[in-house]
């Protein structure tokens, strides 16, 4: 699979902003540009946010490619909700979108309800200390590189927009030869459910669209013609961090927004001080899902905006089986944490560590002396490459 934040300049000026905003460590500088390490990268986009520059981008598909299928599908996230301030608007956004060639356009958000409900019924069936609920990539994937202590907590269930995808296939199987299912995505990390740009081949979605991308030719297209659609409320509760638990009976439900935030929770919940709460859900953007990067508006007036679909929110959640829906998907979840190998993989690191003066200058091109110690350990660097130890020598 593809990187799929990349560097896009030609020299770096070493402001260190997106070192520093890496919550994984993930980025180095090299030879005068920006390393990214596609194994530690979380797809949270805060070095996109903090380069100054606009050097680091991530890119969708294209919608060249329609014309290769007999049949195309828009899968719509309900985030989208929170950049229309009613239920005209919304429905002359859509219309604009089937415009553009696509012969349906599919809201998600009783998918995403329906999950939001299976959460609620497995809490209630098993006796696990502590779920983590997330339908975000990014917060998976930090679990996977920072708290891998915590994966077996995280809820068994698909990404609903995949979800979505595999219902639509097979709905329309063996009504058309070829069927494109194009997502328009809401954030960076939403590119990688996909097969295209970044080479998910397991995913029924063959296209993964930035909303922003295609912005422009939506915005063009609308000539006040409306397409007729219903949202599923529990469908908004799942996209909203505050309105998360909302419909859910227990109240021991613990929602989180913000990287910092969710990290600081993480924490927590890793050394197992969460005591009272036996469900967390946790959003990398602010607010949730309506704080992704590609949508045009901002999170604060969305909230606003979409509070007010609950008094029209009349779709029921889709009916789903368990078996629909669940999934242990690998890029998450690699079985039992080898406890042994991580002490001894955290005891060379240590090594290596009290060898580094600790400054946590960057002048290396690593974030921190720790971050240095990691890729001497992995064989990626050695320690004759830290400026500070060179000067010493020299002095």
């Amino acid at each position: 699979m593809e990187k799929i934040i990349n560097y896009t300049l030609n020299s770096c000026k070493k402001c260190m902003k997106c070192l520093r905003a890496c919550p994984t460590e993930a980025i180095s500088i090299n030879r005068g540009k920006v390393v990214i390490n596609k194994e530690n990268c979380i797809l949270c986009d805060a070095c996109v946010r903090a380069c100054s520059s606009r050097g680091l981008q991530a890119k969708g598909a294209t919608l060249d490619t329609m014309s290769k299928y007999d049949y195309t599908v828009a899968l719509i996230p309900t985030a989208l909700l929170s950049d229309s301030s009613n239920q005209a608007e919304i429905e002359t956004w859509l219309s604009a979108i089937k415009k553009i060639g696509f012969d349906e356009v599919v809201d998600i958000s009783d998918i995403t309800g329906a999950i939001y409900k299976f959460g609620q019924r497995y809490m209630s069936e098993t006796d696990i200390p502590l779920a983590i609920s997330s339908t975000c990539p990014v917060i998976n994937r930090l679990i996977k590189v920072k708290y891998p202590m915590l994966l077996s907590s995280i809820l068994p269930f698909e990404y609903p927009v995949e979800v979505a995808a595999k219902l639509v296939r097979k709905r329309l199987a063996g009504k058309y030869k070829k069927v494109g299912i194009y997502s328009l995505c809401e954030c960076i990390a939403k590119l990688s459910l996909a097969k295209h740009p970044y080479g998910n081949m397991e995913s029924n979605i063959d296209y993964a669209v930035a909303i922003t991308d295609i912005f422009p030719l939506i915005n063009r297209l609308k000539d006040g013609s409306r397409e007729e659609c219903h949202f599923c409320k529990e469908g908004i509760h799942a996209v909203v961090h505050d309105f998360y638990d909302l419909g859910l009976e227990k109240k021991d439900v613990l929602a989180v927004d913000g990287l910092d935030k969710v990290q600081q929770v993480l924490e927590l919940a890793e050394f197992e001080n969460l005591k009272n709460i036996r469900l967390l859900s946790l959003y990398a953007c602010p607010n949730g899902c309506i704080g992704g990067r590609f949508l045009w508006g901002n999170p604060y007036v969305g909230r606003v905006f979409i509070e007010r679909y609950f008094k029209t929110a009349d779709k029921p959640i889709a009916e789903l089986e368990f078996e629909d829906i669940f999934k242990l998907p690998e890029t998450i979840y690699h079985g039992e944490v080898d406890m042994k190998a991580q002490m001894q993989q955290f005891l060379k690191v240590n090594q290596q560590l009290d060898l580094l003066p600790g400054y946590d200058c960057g002048a290396c091109g690593y974030p921190s002396c720790r971050a240095m110690a990691k890729e001497i350990v992995a064989g990626n660097a050695t320690i004759g490459e830290c400026k500070i130890l060179k000067s010493e020598v020299k002095e």
